[in-house]
C-alpha cells in the first residue's frame, strides 16, 4: 500500500487471520460505516479514517479477530468502487498503488535504465496493467519537460545528448557518418536521430551536414580533404 491512503490502507492490510464470526464482526462495522457515508453522502476524509480507526480497533484485539487478506481486499475493492479512494491496482491484485505514485514508479525505471525503456517492459517490471503504464506515462510527459517518447519507449534528453556525444566520437574517428546507419545502430527513426543531433550542432555534434543529404554528417577535416583532393585533381588535368 502506497502513496496518499498509506494510513487507511495499512489499516485494513495489516489484518492476516480470520476467526469465524469474528471476520463477519469486522466486516459488519465496515458496511456500516460504509453505508451511513453512501446513504448521507459525506465521503469525507474524517469518516473514512473513522471507519479505519473501527477496524483497527478490532484488529488489535487479537489475531483471532483480524481480517483475512481476502476481507482485506473485499473492503479496499468496495472504497474503489465506491468512488471514496481513488487507487491503481496490480495485475496480481495484491497491492494498491496511488496515481502519483505510480508516475514516480515510472520515472525511476526510467533513471534505472539509463535514460530509454519502453512501456512493455515497465509493465512487466511494474505488474500493473499496460494500459495503465501507458496512461501514467501520459501524465509524465505533461509534467516533465525533460522526457520524451518514442516507439512505445520513454527517452530523457540526457539519454540523448549523450547518443549525440557518441555520435561525434563516431564522427571525429570516420569523418563521416550517415544518420541512416545511426538509426539501425540506435534502434531509432531517422528522422527522430536527425532531428536531435542537428540540435546538437556544433554544441556537442561537431559536423558539417551535406547540403545535398542533410542525413550525412562530415568533420571540418574530411570536407578539407576531400577539397584539396579535389583541387589536386583539377591541377593535374589542366596543365
Amino acid at each position: 500500500m502506497r502513496g496518499k491512503y498509506e494510513p487507511i490502507l495499512n489499516s485494513l492490510i495489516h489484518a492476516k487471520k480470520v476467526g469465524g464470526q469474528n471476520g463477519t464482526q469486522v466486516f459488519n462495522i465496515f458496511t456500516a460505516r460504509y453505508n451511513l457515508i453512501k446513504e448521507n453522502f459525506m465521503a469525507t476524509w474524517e469518516e473514512i479514517k473513522t471507519l479505519a480507526a473501527d477496524l483497527r480497533r478490532v484488529q488489535l484485539g487479537g489475531n483471532e479477530k483480524r481480517l483475512s487478506k481476502r476481507n482485506c481486499i473485499e473492503l479496499i475493492s468496495k472504497l474503489i468502487e465506491s468512488g471514496l479512494i481513488d487507487l491503481v491496482t496490480t495485475s496480481d491484485g495484491k497491492e494498491y498503488i496511488t496515481h502519483d505514485y505510480l508516475v514516480t514508479l515510472i520515472k525511476n525505471e526510467i533513471i534505472a535504465n539509463g535514460g530509454r525503456v519502453s512501456l512493455s517492459d515497465i509493465h512487466l517490471a511494474l505488474g500493473v496493467q499496460y494500459q495503465q503504464i501507458e496512461d501514467h506515462a501520459d501524465l509524465l510527459l505533461k509534467s516533465d519537460d525533460d522526457i520524451t517518447i518514442c516507439l512505445g519507449q520513454l527517452i530523457t534528453k540526457e539519454y540523448l545528448k549523450n547518443l549525440c556525444r557518441e555520435v561525434d566520437s563516431l564522427l571525429q574517428n570516420e569523418g563521416r557518418v550517415s544518420i541512416s546507419n545511426l538509426s539501425k545502430r540506435y534502434e531509432l527513426p531517422v528522422d527522430f536521430l536527425k532531428n536531435e543531433i542537428h540540435q546538437q550542432i556544433p554544441l556537442i555534434v561537431h559536423a558539417i551536414i551535406d547540403p545535398a543529404d542533410p542525413c550525412v554528417l562530415y568533420t571540418e577535416s574530411f570536407v578539407n580533404t576531400q577539397a584539396a583532393i579535389i583541387r589536386g585533381a583539377l591541377c593535374g588535368i589542366t596543365r
